[in-house]
């Protein structure tokens, strides 16, 4: 069975809400521990949720100014306009992976950013030594523009694009 989430904003008020998703430790370095992640000051970026039944099981941003988070990244040779959104911060609890969360949240995610943005593309960087996280994207609708974004803090990443419309 295919598991059912439904995202939904997650206001800067609630934070504390997705405190309890954590990464295993093998993974902190690509997406960093919660409580850090909702702390940064980026008035660009929306936080959101995934949630399950009745509990939050994943965090992601979608980040209106993306192209200022990765200044020295090649998006405009990616097709990167004006209205475009970035991914980042993409968090699956520890306790709910392995379940079809990260899956589930892939495939709504277009639906979603249609609906709450009226987005026509977004993009995401992920990290080159994080093969599992690029698959997912991949299976889920993303592409590899095939550029790289050589200043990630944990080492170079791919660049995807995901066309909504």
């Amino acid at each position: 069975m295919e598991a059912v989430i439904t995202l939904m904003p997650l206001p800067r008020a609630d934070v504390e809400q997705v405190y309890h998703l954590q990464l295993p430790e093998d993974q902190l370095r690509f997406g960093g521990r919660i409580e850090e992640v909702t702390a940064e000051v980026e008035p660009e970026c929306d936080y959101h949720c995934a949630v399950a039944g009745d509990e939050i099981v994943g965090f992601f941003k979608l980040d209106r100014g993306y192209h200022l988070r990765v200044p020295t990244a090649p998006l405009a040779q990616c097709g990167y306009e004006d209205g475009d959104l970035g991914l980042r911060m993409v968090i699956v609890g520890q306790q709910f992976q392995g379940k079809g969360y990260g899956k589930a949240l892939m495939a709504a995610l277009p639906e979603y950013i249609l609906s709450v943005y009226k987005a026509k593309r977004a993009f995401l960087t992920v990290n080159f030594e994080n093969p599992r996280a690029k698959h997912v994207y991949l299976a889920n609708g993303w592409t590899d523009t095939e550029l790289v974004y050589k200043d990630g803090g944990a080492g170079p990443q791919h660049i995807l694009k995901l066309e909504i419309l």
